[in-house]
């Protein structure tokens, strides 16, 4: 069986109507230099398009079957204007981390590429849609019903939105955003990037006020990031430690490093509340309570 390289493809061809060709040599640092000049032309497209990854992963994957093969590769470089020999592409294509010779999984796109997400604010963008989408979500009874909003979206009923059905229940729902709006907005639903909405993503973002996670001390909410010092309820029992945010992890928990030295991972937003005033009361530790507790224990069996 025969790929020609104009890619048409014929079976069953017999022997004597086949002569072998050597390859010629493939230049390798012709093809570096293109890996580069493809790496630039994808960034270039995120910054100044508002595209993400995944749309510049379908710019190849045309079947969208989750995988570049060899053909949707190089048709996919000849249409931004970079123009290898077979031989070149599948040398560009080993450049890819995959697991099977031949394909690029989106993983390894994104990897290989080292593709780098653009900063800018969309708050404000961010916000005017959380408000919309939480005015539809809202019950004659007062209480926000996300589920039924959440259907809108998801059209196929899979338990996920992805960019598609995102972008078309926006177009149903009278919502008009630019493609770098929407891109960026996308992005911060998927908080695990996995390309796709899930439920409780989309009702995070709803209800989350700016797209962080919050915390409540007297009754106002206050944003939590990293760096921040709040108090932590350890393992989460009822008594509140003084210590500081180390790390904000994509599924909305954080890890938190205590003033007393203990370490804490995937601390959820509840079991923390944020120090309002830069200067905090003093508190005292786990082990300043234990220190107390064993005063009062002597002092009870000398008494």
């Amino acid at each position: 069986d025969i790929d020609y390289d104009n890619g048409e493809r014929e079976t069953f061809i017999k022997a004597d109507l086949i002569k072998s060709r050597r390859h010629k040599q493939v230049d390798e640092d012709l093809v570096d230099d293109e890996m580069d000049r493809l790496r630039r032309k994808i960034q270039t497209a995120i910054e100044d398009k508002g595209m993400d990854f995944l749309e510049c992963f379908e710019h190849f994957d045309r079947d969208y079957s989750g995988e570049i093969d060899e053909r949707e590769f190089q048709d996919g470089l000849r249409r931004i204007g970079i123009d290898l020999t077979r031989d070149e592409a599948r040398s560009m294509m080993d450049r890819f981390p995959s697991r099977r010779r031949g394909r690029i999984s989106y993983r390894a796109f994104v990897k290989a590429l080292r593709l780098r997400r653009t900063t800018d604010n969309t708050a404000e963008v961010e916000q005017l849609l959380r408000d919309e989408l939480n005015r539809l979500a809202t019950t004659r009874h007062g209480r926000p019903n996300f589920s039924r909003l959440f259907d809108e979206f998801d059209r196929d009923g899979s338990g996920d939105i992805d960019r598609r059905e995102f972008r078309k229940g926006l177009e149903q729902l009278h919502i008009s955003l630019t493609t770098r709006d929407l891109m960026r907005v996308i992005n911060r639903f998927d908080r695990n990037g996995d390309g796709l909405i899930s439920y409780k993503e989309f009702v995070k973002f709803c209800e989350a006020g700016d797209g962080g996670y919050y915390g409540s001390s007297g009754g106002n909410s206050t944003r939590m990031r990293e760096g921040d010092k709040v108090e932590c309820r350890y393992k989460g029992r009822g008594k509140y430690y003084p210590g500081r945010i180390r790390r904000e992890n994509r599924d909305g928990t954080f890890d938190i490093d205590y003033d007393d030295g203990e370490k804490e991972t995937d601390v959820a937003p509840e079991n923390l509340r944020p120090i309002d005033s830069g200067i905090a009361k003093p508190q005292m530790s786990r082990v300043g309570d234990r220190v107390r507790e064993e005063i009062r224990r002597l002092a009870e069996t000398t008494s």
